[in-house]
């Protein structure tokens, strides 16, 4: 709230100006899609959604609009507001909540004086006047100050609905499930996305001041959903520099995408990780998003990984819908990294298979579900608990990739060797492998209790002389288990049935954890340590 209220000079309710009584008028959603600079707008989950007024659309000057517009405002508490063009920077919106938008609500005529391009306006007197919503004004999209005062093209079609924006492009062309993932060092990225259509798709990508930087073909699969066909596409960004932000489309001969954007990874690298979410309803996934968002709070992340079972039937496309819904786009900006877990699978695997795109580097027939990557301070190996004739070879595979670097070594799976209510003594069997390879840290889940402890031999040791285990807790909140009985390993454990995360920050020398649960909104510090090289 404090971010838009410092953005938005121009929303004030001043002792040095009378504003008078403000007349309220009656306004609506738009049916049609909405455009800015090809990128459309989502109104539904909008805290300031794009509304319309006598059959023209409205607007929110808040900082994301106003950026896109490419408008510069000034307010003085005696003479009113001063809008004026500027320079458009790039349109990413943001002030997006799950709370249910009304389609229907009132707005309130704007009394203080308006200076558009330096020409006082009687706003008053206008036939569409600047409105005011939740103490945000909004600006009318006519030909007259969207056209002529700040050069905006503007289009309307019954098909396309309404766009706006500096640079004449329709975003016609609708990609779904878009999802970032990490690549096999700091330099790449992955990307998936689906489509209904199938033809050619290429990826743009681009640098912060929008020069276009490179351009690859996607590949694409079929993906049979209740017996429809969809596209599943996957490419590459390659040549990244570390802590550098990017822009990226998706093209095709006559479409393209909205804009997307995201940073990569820096030096000392911020790792977040959750356990399972495991839902199956959309509420489930509304609350790891919750999760997700309260854990950025006050770190800059670089990656994120989800232990396993994303999904309770990996089957059912409702399941991921759920997940891609609720997440409100985020995985398209943030890089991901995620472990098959056991639910994954159930029915079918191919829909986790086909939503990720890993490096190709680990085992043969395991395609985005075993591989490494490379962190500046780390390597880190992700192990397919579920394929278990594959096991020796993962074994085998591990001991030799890590036996190549001296950096951190961290594995991610599933399944936990230690847990608090499994026992799967097939699983703590890997802990020999772990310990040969020299691994530091070993992120599971499948559990729902989160615990650590530091084990060599099978044995307790003390942190930094063993393999450190952390088991993540639920994800989401959606499924808690409670400790079956005392295990001889537990050393930390948070058995409250609260949905946890770990912030793990990677550094040339240390590896620093701090473990949160979430409780009624409030993140609280349940568990921390240092592991020095």
């Amino acid at each position: 709230m404090k971010k838009i209220l410092i953005i938005i000079v121009f929303i004030l309710l001043t002792s040095s100006y009378s504003f008078g009584e403000l007349t309220e008028v009656s306004v609506e959603v738009p049916e049609f899609e909405v455009s800015l600079n090809g990128e459309v707008i989502d109104s539904d989950h909008s805290i300031y959604p794009i509304f319309v007024y006598r059959d023209l659309t409205y607007f929110p000057m808040t900082s994301d609009f106003v950026k896109g517009l490419g408008i510069r405002l000034h307010f003085d508490g005696k003479t009113g507001i001063d809008i004026r063009k500027g320079t458009v920077s790039v349109f990413k919106q943001e002030f997006l909540s799950h709370e249910p938008q009304d389609k229907m609500f009132k707005a309130s005529l704007v009394t203080f004086p308006i200076h558009i391009n330096g020409k006082l306006i009687d706003n008053i007197n206008e036939p569409y006047p600047l409105l005011m919503y939740k103490d945000v004004t909004y600006f009318p999209m006519t030909w007259r100050f969207a056209h002529d005062e700040f050069n905006l093209d503007y289009r309307f079609t019954n098909t396309t609905g309404l766009s706006i924006g500096r640079v004449r492009e329709t975003a016609s062309l609708l990609a779904n499930r878009v999802v970032l993932t990490v690549g096999e060092d700091t330099s790449q990225v992955g990307l998936t996305f689906d489509m209904r259509t199938n033809e050619p798709a290429q990826l743009s990508v681009y640098n912060e001041s929008l020069e276009l930087i490179s351009q690859s073909d996607a590949s694409v699969e079929s993906l049979n959903i209740d017996n429809q066909m969809l596209y599943v596409y996957k490419a590459q960004l390659k040549h990244l520099d570390d802590s550098t932000h990017y822009y990226y489309r998706i093209e095709t001969d006559t479409r393209k995408s909205k804009l997307y954007g995201f940073k990569t990874i820096d030096n000392d690298t911020t790792l977040l990780f959750y356990g399972d979410i495991q839902g199956y309803k959309l509420s489930h996934y509304q609350d790891f998003y919750n999760v997700f968002m309260a854990s950025r709070k006050n770190r800059e992340v670089d990656i994120n990984y989800i232990a396993g079972d994303l999904v309770d039937t990996g089957e059912k496309w409702a399941e991921w819908s759920y997940l891609e819904q609720a997440m409100l786009g985020e995985f398209s900006k943030n890089i991901m990294v995620t472990a098959i877990g056991n639910h994954d699978k159930y029915g079918s695997s191919e829909i986790y298979e086909k939503t990720f795109n890993y490096p190709k580097n680990g085992i043969e027939d395991l395609e985005e579900r075993n591989f490494y990557f490379d962190l500046p301070y780390a390597r880190v190996a992700v192990w397919d608990t579920e394929s278990y004739s594959k096991y020796d070879e993962e074994s085998k595979w591990l001991k030799d990739i890590m036996s190549k670097t001296d950096k951190f070594k961290l594995v991610l799976m599933h399944r936990s060797a230690y847990p608090m209510m499994y026992d799967e003594i097939f699983i703590r069997n890997l802990s020999k492998t772990f310990d040969e390879a020299g691994i530091n840290l070993v992120l599971s889940g499948h559990d729902h209790i989160y615990n650590r402890t530091t084990m060599k031999n099978n044995l307790k040791v003390l942190p930094g002389e063993g393999v450190t285990y952390i088991v993540g807790g639920s994800g989401s909140g959606s499924k808690f288990y409670q400790q079956y009985s005392d295990r001889y390993w537990k050393e930390v454990i948070y058995d409250i049935d609260n949905p946890v995360y770990t912030v793990i920050d990677i550094k040339e020398e240390v590896i620093e954890i701090e473990a949160y649960a979430l409780d009624a909104g409030e993140s609280i510090l349940i568990d921390q340590l240092m592991i020095q090289k």
